[in-house]
């Protein structure tokens, strides 16, 4: 098993240690992905993606909306215009894309029960934007570094105020 491979399946394990019995092959159905900083990822309807190295930011309307980080997926919404996904750094990518997702599913049944794992664990790291919005904006960027320790240096301060819901002169004041 390559290293990229190794690392998806310790991914795997711990979300759904049976995996390795249901569908042994799962991560040879991955392909790599190199990104760039600043380079979209070429994401599809009903893709999933797990990021290996590097961090991707998620948009809607050019908005913020999360931030994906190493060992964290990325499942594109079934919807016509899904959110644009970008490198914040150099990234690598590992993509099973839906048509293969759905081979997979013929093949071993147990595909769907592995799928419901990987959602579950991707909406826990959808709220935290959610999370952060609710807290009292003094405790915001507290609270988004102590997540995203080195993510903040990544990013421009408007989008950071953006994504913290709270104005760029109060960001400027606390940072």
């Amino acid at each position: 098993m390559n290293e990229e491979n190794a690392f998806l399946a310790t991914y795997l394990t711990s979300i759904f240690p049976e995996w390795k019995k249901e569908v042994p092959l799962l991560p040879t159905y991955f392909e790599e992905i190199q990104l760039e900083r600043g380079e979209p990822l070429p994401s599809q309807r009903g893709d999933i993606y797990f990021v290996q190295r590097g961090t991707i930011g998620k948009y809607l309307k050019n908005i913020p909306q999360r931030y994906i980080q190493a060992n964290q997926l990325i499942i594109v919404p079934l919807i016509a215009k899904p959110p644009l996904f970008k490198a914040l750094e150099d990234s690598t990518i590992l993509l099973l894309p839906l048509p293969v997702r759905y081979q997979i599913a013929r093949q071993y049944p147990c595909m769907i029960e592995v799928y419901d794992h990987l959602r579950a664990k991707q909406e826990k790291d959808v709220d935290f934007r959610t999370s952060i919005l609710e807290m009292p904006r003094t405790q915001r960027l507290k609270a988004f570094r102590s997540k995203f320790e080195r993510l903040d240096v990544l990013l421009p301060r408007i989008e950071l105020a953006q994504f913290l819901g709270i104005s760029r002169e109060y960001l400027r004041k606390i940072f």
